[in-house]
């Protein structure tokens, strides 16, 4: 599931952690945060918050597919 950091209601990190509290998860779900940048604070803010991964805006589709493909296996 790719989540946007700023979103215009909620953000991202607690959009994903209310997710998970809430007991919505049936199966393992991959959330990859999308950002337009990252710092070392924000990347471990989103592992805490239930993030597998992040990816930079403008998104390299190459590397969302590189990414995708690595959580599904």
């Amino acid at each position: 599931c790719l989540v946007d950091l700023k979103m215009p209601i909620m953000d991202g990190l607690t959009a994903v952690k209310r997710y998970l509290q809430d007991g919505h998860v049936k199966r393992p779900v991959v959330f990859i945060a999308v950002t337009a940048s990252i710092s070392e604070e924000m990347r471990e803010e989103c592992f805490q918050a239930g993030m597998s991964g992040y990816i930079v805006k403008p998104v390299n589709l190459q590397e969302l597919d590189t990414l995708i493909r690595r959580h599904l296996k």
